[in-house]
């Protein structure tokens, strides 16, 4: 109890900023999820420059941690362990695990359903929907990968040869910090992207992520691009929701069945 109660006062605080977010109800069901996993899967195929450039600087974020960063701040995260921010950090990781988001999602649907609360049940579908498909993507490379993580491996740069499916060595990227991101950008469009809203959701995003490095679970490199994969995922489906509920003026999708193309939706 004590932990959801912290939760939903961070969203309390966030509540008061300005929202750009559509009255009518996000979402549409699990064909309409699959369409949007399809659209972020498919959305390198239409992006333009400022894309790739985001693209190139989560890239280089990654690999100034993989080259620089891991094998120093795993050794800096044990010197730091009885640090007060690493306490906090242990406090806030449960924000990045399934178990926790996903019920408090149902629980802040139901309650925006009951009390009229439309902008809550719309962030509570949409935010759940990110991070599905951001957690399934996440999962996808985890399995390709296989990065041991760092207590299994001092090895910073190891990969372990597992089969697929297996269980072992799923250390890139951070799941978690996916989660965390995904849940502070859906919490930040919904809840105002001004004021202290995105101090206080991207904090504690950030706050997950260095946990996982804290408890000796993921090197920075994996936070870094778990992280980045759940920030922009939802920022995807966000847009992609705020398109069919005719929140956004503009949108360019991708068309399914038959021949594949784009499609323009612009409302006057």
């Amino acid at each position: 109890m004590r932990k959801e109660i912290i939760l939903l006062s961070a969203l309390a605080l966030s509540a008061p900023g300005f929202s750009r977010a559509a009255a009518a109800p996000a979402g549409g069901g699990i064909k309409w999820w699959l369409k949007d996993a399809g659209a972020v899967v498919s959305a390198p195929l239409y992006w333009e420059a400022a894309d790739f450039g985001r693209l190139g600087l989560v890239t280089a974020g990654a690999g100034v941690s993989l080259f620089l960063l891991d094998d120093h701040m795993e050794e800096r995260a044990e010197k730091l362990k009885d640090n007060e921010f690493s306490h906090l950090s242990e406090k806030v990781r449960y924000l990045g695990d399934g178990l926790v988001l996903v019920p408090l999602m149902g629980a802040a649907y139901a309650y925006g359903g009951l009390a009229g609360k439309g902008r809550l049940q719309n962030a509570a579908l949409v935010g759940l929907e990110s991070y599905l498909i951001s957690g399934a993507l996440v999962a996808a490379v985890k399995y390709s990968v296989h990065r041991p993580r760092p207590k299994t491996d001092p090895s910073f740069h190891g990969v372990s040869e597992q089969g697929f499916f297996s269980g072992s060595d799923v250390s890139f990227p951070s799941g978690h910090s996916a989660a965390a991101f995904s849940t502070a950008r859906t919490a930040a469009w919904y809840f105002g992207d001004s004021g202290a809203a995105p101090y206080i959701n991207y904090g504690l995003a950030s706050l997950v992520a260095w946990s996982r490095v804290n408890d000796n679970e993921h090197w920075v490199s994996d936070v870094v691009v778990g992280g980045a994969a759940g920030y922009f995922v939802a920022d995807k489906v966000i847009k992609l929701n705020e398109a069919r509920a005719g929140g956004a003026a503009y949108a360019l999708l991708p068309v399914y069945g038959g021949r594949p193309g784009v499609t323009a939706f612009c409302r006057f």
